[in-house]
């Protein structure tokens, strides 16, 4: 848990995470405007609701000088994305967990070879677990991805199918077959349609997925979540506290019941075996019967250059619309986790100058959200994907800093890798033009950057309860085209949050408006200019692309 003393250093953290209140004290900057607020209330928010920063770890930071992204290199951005200490938080995100991808045994096309075997080439059991154990210290928890809908044609379960398979005459029956995982695949005599694939030389044929070779797991099965029940516990004996499920509606495609309950059968073994790890699963809509399932849900419909929440940022649909998405999500989902990026990175197209302040509102919706949020390595920044493995280049200076033990192995081990100080000068120039918006150094020195944006963003997350965990309602008579208007509740706190999509100041009625019977106030902004929120004659009135919580 984080420190008590967090309390009483409220002032401290927000004076050292804005970090630039120096830089920007000759002139107004978006930055300067939102300090002036947002400096005034600070409680740090329920931690059961997390901020995971997602890392595909193989692009993120290399500890070895290989060329490649390992656990080691997560080890040592630990300090950047938390140091649990609020005196001294000058060079964090303020970040409450790690989302790993990608670091189980895959095939060159991605499907999972062996689930008890991680990556070789980020590092072994050994590397993770000693990740585990920093990040716990520092209240950052470790989550991993999941796919248990197929697998790899050389993974060993199926290898075993296939090796038993190829053994049988073509007269064999289905009992014929005695491979122990037969049971956890979809197996039959007869070829339904041509996701079934023969099964070697046997008379037999397995389901697909999607047009694959890969063969998909049978949910049903007792063998299969046997399986499924030794991964969760292996994982958890190293110390991995959260499970990140990929697409729940592939699970069954024609059945939205079964899905329910295969997903409501994982949460509660997770719990059984460890009541504080957490289970997010990912599905692609609302048909699947979710309102059962007691973990947490995110929509990937909203992710993406083409999701419902960058649709409203863009203006693509309204605010009033995106309103009407929330209040059905709402019904669906009891609660709910947020990302907005893909892992093809699809907001590439928002990453410009031109469309900095949409990207910047964009984060402010996945910000804002109630649950657990997931934010994407090099998000913080605005690092498209063609720029993903600048990552380590963009951020290594205030890496190096955070990092003593980082900075201490750079400099014993210089006849591994080269000192990133010792760069040539037109190599840096060349990193520096590849930056669309510059080094996280160099945004922390820019008032008006999409890093001082989003950390503000964070702040403002931590400030309230009710915008972490609370329930969200939305308000119906008052969005419009450009203003989208979310009450948000929790126990005793209330607070109403408002965004104005539009690029024109927009004025919001709040004259009869209370929160826990007591008039309105401003409590916290987000702002993409150099003109802030400000209430006058009981309206509202919003500059353009902002954002305004009123408590």
């Amino acid at each position: 848990m984080r420190k008590i003393i967090q309390a009483l250093a409220a002032a401290a953290l927000l004076i050292s995470v804005a970090g630039c209140s120096s830089v920007n004290s000759e002139k107004t900057t978006a930055l300067s405007l939102m300090e002036e607020i947002n400096n005034k209330n600070v409680y740090f928010a329920d931690p059961s609701a997390r901020l995971w920063y997602e890392i595909n770890t193989k692009y993120f930071m290399d500890s070895n000088g290989d060329g490649k992204g390992d656990l080691k290199g997560v080890i040592d951005a630990l300090p950047y994305l938390s140091d649990d200490d609020p005196l001294v938080a000058e060079k964090d995100l303020n970040m409450t967990g790690v989302y790993l991808t990608d670091i189980i045994s895959e095939d060159s096309a991605g499907f999972v070879l062996d689930y008890f075997k991680l990556n070789s080439e980020v590092g072994n059991e050994e590397d993770l677990t000693e990740l585990t154990q920093k990040g716990n210290e520092l209240d950052i928890p470790v989550m991993i991805n999941l796919d248990l809908s197929s697998c790899s044609v050389k993974s060993p379960y199926f290898e075993d199918v296939l090796k038993h398979a190829n053994e049988l005459v073509k007269e064999a029956a289905l009992t014929d077959l005695n491979s122990e995982y037969a049971q956890m695949f979809s197996i039959t005599d007869e070829q339904p349609n041509s996701n079934w694939i023969p099964l070697g030389h046997s008379p037999f044929f397995y389901l697909g997925f999607n047009g694959t070779d890969a063969p998909n797991f049978s949910q049903d099965s007792e063998a299969f979540r046997t399986m499924v029940r030794k991964v969760i516990e292996h994982y958890l004996s190293l110390g991995v506290q959260g499970f990140y499920i990929e697409d729940m509606n592939a699970f069954y495609s024609n059945s939205k019941e079964k899905n329910a309950e295969f997903s409501s059968w994982l949460v509660n073994t997770v719990t059984e075996l460890n009541p504080n790890a957490i289970v997010v699963f990912s599905t692609a809509n609302l048909e699947s019967d979710l309102s059962s399932v007691d973990g947490w849900i995110a929509l990937s419909k909203n992710a993406g250059v083409e999701g419902d929440l960058a649709k409203a940022a863009t203006g693509t649909i309204s605010a009033k619309e995106l309103g009407d998405l929330i209040e059905q999500s709402n019904q669906k989902i009891a609660y709910p986790a947020t990302y907005v990026n893909t892992p093809e990175n699809t907001l590439d197209l928002l990453k410009t100058e031109k469309k900095a302040n949409t990207f910047k509102m964009l984060m402010a919706l996945q910000m804002l959200s109630s649950g657990q949020i997931f934010i994407t390595a090099g998000d913080e920044i605005g690092l498209p994907s063609n720029e993903f493995d600048l990552v380590s280049e963009a951020l290594s200076p205030v890496l190096m800093e955070a990092s003593s033990e980082n900075a201490k192995k750079n400099s014993d081990s210089k006849d591994q890798q080269s000192d990133p100080d010792k760069k040539s000068q037109d190599q840096m120039a060349e990193i520096r033009d590849q930056l669309t918006f510059g080094s996280f150094s160099e945004q922390k020195e820019d008032g008006n950057s999409v890093l001082n944006f989003i950390l503000q963003a964070i702040l403002l997350r931590d400030s309230y309860t009710a915008i972490s965990s609370g329930k969200t309602e939305v308000v119906n008579d008052l969005n419009t085209e450009d203003i989208l208007v979310l009450k948000k509740s929790v126990e005793n706190s209330e607070v109403m949050v408002i965004y104005n999509f539009g690029d024109t100041e927009q004025k919001v009625n709040v004259e009869n408006m209370t929160l826990s019977g007591l008039p309105v106030e401003i409590g916290g902004v987000l702002l993409t200019s150099d003109q802030s929120v400000h209430m006058e004659n009981g309206q509202l009135l919003m500059p353009a692309q902002s954002v305004c919580v009123l408590k």
